[in-house]
């Protein structure tokens, strides 16, 4: 079987939640025995220096070129600027159409991931043979992200005004890559019936994300890892800690953050007075780095979180954004760590109704001092998610979703 996936980013190293997300992707359908070629976009050329000896292990080869980021194309009065910048130049289109025409002539599958590579996309499937299988692989309803980005951040920030136009661009733009697909993957359960009204003619299947398949879910540190740890668990001596893991590029989580910081975190501390707050990620030091004291650690540009969530008490889900699925909730309870979210946090999870979520800063409070103290039972938990994300079942179903004809 080959498969041509177009992805907007590098997919290694793995660094943040849209990369885990296609690593594992392409580690899926590598171990389904498929041949895997990828076109994919980046904004660093020494990712692909560092990422090249994994990619070759996974993927028969690989195309990428640089992304464009022109100013210019936030004006673009139809195409999403995101969809824009991965637009091929007219050298690059000659380049693409030298390796599909040299490498995947014969392509079976085509996996559109997110609508921002459709620009790609259309050129592709021109080159490609007319009975190749177009799946459109959809990680949120992107329309939606960009609003819930658009209402959380500032007046004062210039990227709102982008966020704004983005959201009414993507809802007419993505609708077209849903309308072109065979068959649609929703990473939510949610996203499902949305997508089938635009497409009833599609086959439309909600498939969980697969988090590190056949890894042992106990938490194992490398020596780097392991240091960052001790240093940790030394600063950090007879505390409880409450971790928060997020990209906090172009202000997304801040407010949430916020939220958490002045109305749930003292309600806890009320209670629990030997207890931190730890929270960072990609930007996080620009938002928040003159607000750390005694109860309030930031940390941002770590090699590894994974430190973090070893020594980490609770963990929580702070966002109000209900697109997509959300890696990071996977990511603490494949570890088995007890987690507290927003309901936008476990939104199409299929978690919903056995991980404690509230917006009401009280009741979250609640809910975070009762697992703190070891008074809430999570077995339930754990069950839903071995039945939900277990390997061999997303396995099962990707085998079946790639090998059908209906």
């Amino acid at each position: 079987m080959n498969i041509l996936v177009i992805m907007p980013d590098i997919p290694y190293p793995p660094v943040n939640g849209g990369r885990l997300d296609y690593y594992y992707q392409l580690v899926l359908l590598h171990y389904l025995g498929a041949q895997v070629h990828v076109i994919y976009c980046y904004n660093n050329v020494q990712d692909i220096n560092i990422g090249a000896d994994e990619l070759s292990k996974l993927c028969k080869d690989n195309y990428s070129f640089s992304r464009n980021k022109d100013i210019f194309h936030a004006v673009h009065p139809t195409i999403p600027y995101y969809a824009l910048s991965n637009k091929p130049s007219s050298k690059e289109i000659n380049r693409l159409h030298d390796f599909i025409i040299n490498y995947c002539i014969d392509i079976d599958i085509l996996i559109i991931e997110q609508p921002h590579v459709f620009e790609i996309a259309k050129l592709v499937i021109k080159w490609l043979n007319k009975k190749t299988t177009i799946i459109y692989r959809m990680q949120n309803i992107e329309h939606l992200f960009f609003q819930d980005l658009f209402k959380t951040t500032a007046w004062t920030n210039p990227r709102k005004y982008l966020y704004l136009l983005e959201m009414f661009r993507m809802a007419k733009y993505e609708r077209k890559v849903i309308e072109r697909a065979d068959k649609i993957v929703c990473v939510s359960q949610k996203e499902t019936s949305y997508v089938k009204k635009i497409n009833p003619q599609a086959k439309v299947s909600w498939l969980p994300v697969m988090y590190r398949p056949n890894e042992d879910r106990i938490i194992t540190l490398s020596k780097d890892e392991m240091i960052e740890f001790n240093l940790l668990k030394e600063r950090l001596a007879n505390k409880k800690i409450v971790l928060f893991t997020s990209s906090f590029v172009g202000g997304f989580n801040v407010q949430a953050t916020r939220w958490f910081i002045n109305e749930v975190f003292p309600l806890i501390q009320e209670r629990l007075p030997n207890v931190i707050f730890m929270f960072g990620g990609f930007y996080a030091d620009k938002y928040f780095s003159n607000i750390m004291n005694d109860s309030l650690y930031v940390f941002s540009k770590v090699k590894s979180v994974k430190p973090y969530i070893a020594i980490a008490d609770l963990n929580v889900i702070l966002t109000t954004s209900e697109a997509g699925a959300k890696l990071k909730l996977m990511e603490a309870i494949f570890y088995y760590k007890k987690t507290v979210s927003t309901p936008e946090g476990v939104y199409g999870s299929g978690l919903e109704d056995c991980v404690p979520n509230t917006n009401d800063p009280t009741i979250f409070a609640e809910y975070c001092i009762e697992i703190l103290n070891g008074n809430m039972e999570f077995s339930a938990v754990w069950k839903k998610y071995d039945e939900l994300y277990n390997t061999e079942n997303i396995k099962n179903k990707v085998k079946q979703l790639l090998l059908s004809r209906d």
